[in-house]
């Protein structure tokens, strides 16, 4: 498989290899199989004088931080890291830190008395900092035996617990709390195998200096359970109950950590938002909430929370809802504060909402700081436009038209916006002209375009020459991202594979090429994606300008190319 870590190292120590002159139209042979194209053997332009060749340098006289930077990236590239480090002793010593930070405890395959066995040797057990637990704990001792190994780590300072089928006892959680030295708990729920404890106590305080707190579920819980329950419970369950025992076991731990936490990720079905709005959050940065609302008295508890949080830099708010539920407003529309009252969220810089209320209040605020902003679909609108039925008709789609876009973007003075993503659906084709202009107009340091373009009329051919030459105007431009529904495109769930090897060689072929070749104009200029549906899951497919070294087409199903969750659903073969 082509590393893209392995690229940007050649062409640090052997520059003289890349010329920007030799393009390589490299391509998967199988869409399915999702590895980037093989490298080819690179054409060294003939010169009249080639001048000296460059002594080669070991690879050991590259400076420190570039191979920093580069262990970073192979960090998570497989087994590459490991065979990095095999190269030379101080390689070795430079890769060390990273290749055993991470330790996996897992009970699932241990024998009955889950003695702690297998615990790495001393020599190299300091160099853990993260500690993932996996299973769950069926038995009292197994709290004991978690925190017998957690003991023999004295480095670690995160912990994960994934797959704990809703055993995740508050005795384990209060230990990692009270460790001073933990300073994040990631609770990594797989499909609907949630909390199936008794509820966390509220009498029980904890003295904590825990920092983050992450709690992820799937987008799909509630689909998954009605139309696929695990195998092990063969039932479909109430999910009301699971929203109400989640909330109370997250309420307790949001009543210990409020003093100390900086960075929230919250599933918003069962987030205790109006508890955590009587207490004070001084040192909370990072708040993200994900799931659905399940009411609207429910979505309106932010607009009590929110003003509460001060400190705030980075709000993402991605929650779905059922079409019987208007647009909530995270923040009141009520008139303009007193110059008196203290601002609201004056420190933030990064916003995400999903199918916010053009009229909402947070768009009035003061956010001449705001660096990152977003106005897109929870879920993804193409995992529901592919397939019609019960799915359809749940959730409500409410996608922006452009003109409600740009009402809202008029109405923010963002000078320092750098990144933007927006969503809309185009009732006629030139509806989004207004808006494109409005960017290149407004947003002079934008290094980052993210736009989701979808037509109502499904006839319509999508004008994406004219998009491309428009877009090529915002010269600041590094990376831009573009999900242009095509007319020909197959959508998403395609289990046709001929189909896709079609659009696959059309969008490789031709029209990826046609928008980098415009695009590339813009001189700081990394890559141009486009979205490709492919198996198993929606990418971006990168489309590199003429200037770049390496391949120009660049297919991976990594997490940094992976568009969003897809659905566990049959996949059309018509």
């Amino acid at each position: 498989m082509f590393s893209r870590a392995w690229v940007t190292l050649s062409s640090l120590i052997f520059p003289w290899s890349y010329f920007p002159s030799c393009q390589s139209q490299t391509r998967p042979s199988d869409p399915d199989r999702g590895h980037s194209p093989p490298r080819k053997h690179r054409k060294h332009a003939a010169t009249p004088d080639p001048g000296p060749t460059p002594r080669l340098q070991p690879i050991e006289a590259v400076n420190l931080d570039v191979f920093r930077l580069i262990v970073d990236e192979l960090h998570g590239d497989g087994g590459s890291l490991h065979n990095f480090s095999l190269a030379s002793h101080r390689l070795r010593n430079l890769a060390l830190p990273l290749l055993f930070s991470h330790c996996k405890w897992d009970i699932r395959h241990l024998p009955h008395e889950r003695r702690p066995s297998g615990v790495p040797p001393d020599s190299i057990r300091h160099l853990a900092r993260h500690l993932k637990h996996i299973g769950p704990f069926h038995v009292g001792k197994d709290a004991d035996s978690f925190q017998d190994i957690l003991g023999r780590f004295s480095g670690v300072s995160s912990v994960t617990f994934k797959w704990t089928l809703g055993a995740l006892p508050w005795e384990v959680v209060k230990f990692c709390l009270a460790t001073p030295r933990i300073t994040s708990i990631t609770l990594d729920a797989g499909s609907v195998d949630l909390m199936e404890v008794p509820p966390y106590p509220l009498d029980d305080p904890v003295s904590t200096s825990l920092k983050t707190f992450v709690f992820t579920t799937t987008m799909w819980r509630e689909y998954e359970n009605e139309m696929a329950p695990v195998r092990y419970r063969g039932r479909v369950r109430d999910m009301k109950k699971v929203f109400d025992l989640e909330r109370e076991c997250l309420r307790a731990v949001m009543l210990c950590i409020n003093a100390t936490a900086t960075s929230l990720t919250l599933p918003v079905e069962s987030t205790p938002i109006l508890d955590m709005a009587k207490v004070s959050w001084p040192c909370l940065r990072e708040l993200h909430l994900h799931g659905r609302f399940r009411d609207m008295a429910q979505a309106l508890s932010l607009q009590e929370l929110l003003p509460t949080l001060t400190s705030l830099e980075t709000l993402s708010i991605l929650a779905a809802r059922l079409k019987e539920l208007k647009r909530p407003a995270v923040l009141s529309k009520a008139s303009p504060l007193s110059p008196s009252h203290p601002p609201v969220l004056p420190a933030l810089r990064s916003l995400t909402l999903a199918y916010p209320d053009p009229e909402d209040g947070i768009f009035s605020l003061d956010v001449t700081g705001l660096t990152h902003l977003s106005l897109r679909d929870w879920p993804r609108f193409y995992n529901l436009f592919a397939y019609s039925g019960r799915l359809r008709y749940r959730w409500c789609t409410a996608i922006h038209t452009p003109m409600q876009c740009l009402s809202i973007l008029k109405r923010m003075e963002m000078p320092n916006l750098t990144s933007l993503e927006l969503v809309y659906m185009t009732p006629t084709a030139g509806a989004d002209r207004d808006l494109l202009f409005h960017i290149i107009r407004s947003y002079p340091r934008l290094t980052r375009l993210e736009i989701h373009r979808y037509r109502l009329k499904r006839t319509e051919r999508v004008p994406y020459l004219l998009i491309a030459r428009t877009l090529s105007a915002i010269k600041s431009l590094r990376v831009v991202r573009l999900n242009l529904d095509f007319e020909d495109d197959h959508q998403a769930y395609c289990g046709d594979v001929q189909h896709r090897q079609v659009w696959y060689d059309t969008l490789t072929r031709r029209k990826g090429p046609e928008i980098v070749n415009i695009m590339q104009t813009c001189p700081q200029l990394e890559h141009v994606a486009l979205l490709y549906h492919g198996h198993p899951s929606s990418t971006w497919a990168e489309f590199r300008p003429a200037r770049y070294p390496g391949p120009k087409v660049v297919v991976e199903y990594d997490p940094q190319h992976i568009d969003s969750e897809m659905m566990r659903r049959t996949w059309r073969t018509t």
